[in-house]
């Protein structure tokens, strides 16, 4: 009798520690960030103490960023979104070396991705447990460790990306254009990272139109967010690609004149061999 009652309890004890936990954690919001964003530095650190080899892309980012930093001009090889390298030569001309920077810079990416998942969980959920748990899954996830600790480009786009969409969903639940500017910024700053946040010029578009069709924002506070959005987003791109390497524009739009073009024919003109 005293066994199974001592087996009763156990589980009534496990569930009363976690209950405990999890009410001093949501008093305790900030303090427990914190530490997350604490044990994900130390995680990145460690695996990179345990695999300090740098990759492929790594070698040519430095490649990139040094040439830029002892030439003052890009590359003209390089077609790459230019965050990265000017950022990398940015160190190099402050005295820290180009493979530094770039390490120290996708670390902190990842540490930050911890935030943004918080952030992200927040406004979808509106529970501050639930925005924590998700932060501690980012904290320790295998992947985002793994790209942290490289020198590339990965780990900087999904840090803005992350905080590109925190701040729409914040924009769109606080009905707040400022938030929406802020989504547009962190959308260019991504875009200079990688092209794939292009992604989100048709995403924010859907959200908008999900939110007015479900008359969570009226159409015309729709209109005047997507305008915020998008007017930012194109200014601050322009505006940053132009204050770190003008050069690349014309390089930009060679790029994307072919892939139009591919695309046109591949898609209007007729097959061959339809008529005998």
């Amino acid at each position: 009798m005293p066994c199974s009652q001592n087996q009763k309890s156990l589980p009534a004890a496990v569930n009363s520690f976690f209950n405990r936990a999890s009410l001093i954690c949501t008093e305790h919001v900030v303090l427990c960030l914190s530490g997350l964003l604490f044990l994900s530095l130390i995680l990145k650190w460690t695996e990179h103490f345990l695999d300090p080899a740098l990759g492929r892309d790594a070698s040519y980012y430095c490649h990139i960023a040094q040439d830029w930093f002892e030439n003052g001009i890009i590359n003209k090889f390089s077609w790459t979104p230019p965050l990265l390298t000017f950022l990398m030569k940015s160190g190099a001309a402050a005295g820290i070396s180009v493979q530094a920077t770039g390490l120290s810079l996708n670390i902190i990416a990842g540490v930050l991705c911890t935030l943004a998942g918080y952030g992200i969980a927040f406004e979808i959920t509106e529970s501050k447990k639930t925005a924590l748990i998700s932060a501690a899954f980012c904290a320790v996830h295998p992947g985002i460790n793994t790209i942290s600790i490289q020198i590339g480009r990965d780990a900087i786009y999904l840090c803005l990306a992350g905080f590109t969409i925190w701040t729409a969903l914040a924009g769109l639940k606080r009905k707040s254009w400022l938030f929406w500017c802020l989504s547009g910024v962190f959308c260019a700053l991504s875009a200079t990272a990688r092209f794939e946040t292009l992604e989100f010029l048709p995403l924010a578009a859907c959200l908008l139109l999900v939110a007015a069709i479900s008359k969570k924002i009226l159409w015309k506070q729709a209109l005047f967010y997507g305008f915020c959005f998008y007017i930012f987003t194109a200014v601050s791109f322009c505006g940053i690609i132009y204050g770190m390497a003008p050069q690349m524009f014309p390089r930009y739009q060679k790029y994307f004149d072919g892939k139009i073009t591919r695309a046109e024919k591949q898609y209007s003109n007729p097959q061959k061999g339809e008529q005998k």
